[in-house]
């Protein structure tokens, strides 16, 4: 995703196929968001997928809800720097991997407020990955984890992760 490009939608979804054309999973939402330099805002947001594989990657389902969010992510904009996010009013369900990202999550959540900072190197020319993140919630007790095995920095070096 280059630098600048900004999209705002009320609505969007997706039907995932296999290579021979056959039916591997949906997925979409509905509220409204805005992205602009690796920021995202999101207002009344309702949104789900499922699937099995095919040109998506993804294997399992998530659910989500959130009255309101802001999340920005310096890999958006292709940059180094700290990441994170907040959302008010946020509940959610997920078992799942995706193949593409080459991320995962079994968890659930249902927050009044939560929110997570954390920072990551996006340098193709390092030698090192670094990243980390911590996260703070308050409302009904959430559970889960997460996973990820990702090349984010292009360096042809994965990052893995944990949480």
């Amino acid at each position: 995703m280059g630098g600048n490009q900004k999209q705002s939608k009320l609505a969007d979804g997706y039907v995932s196929r296999a290579e021979d054309g056959g039916f591997r999973g949906a997925g979409g939402y509905i509220g409204l968001n805005h992205t602009h330099n690796g920021t995202t805002l999101n207002t009344v947001n309702i949104g789900g997928e499922f699937g099995w594989g095919g040109d998506r990657g993804l294997y399992g389902a998530r659910a989500n809800g959130t009255l309101a969010g802001v999340s920005h992510d310096p890999a958006g904009a292709e940059q180094s720097g700290f990441w994170g996010g907040g959302r008010v009013g946020d509940a959610g369900a997920s078992a799942y991997h995706d193949s593409q990202s080459g991320s995962g999550e079994i968890g659930y959540r249902a927050d009044i407020i939560s929110g997570e900072l954390g920072y990551r190197e996006v340098d193709a020319s390092s030698n090192q990955d670094r990243g980390g993140r911590v996260g703070l919630a308050a409302g009904v007790p959430s559970g889960g984890v997460r996973w990820y095995n990702q090349n984010a920095d292009g360096d042809d070096r994965n990052e893995y992760g944990i949480g």
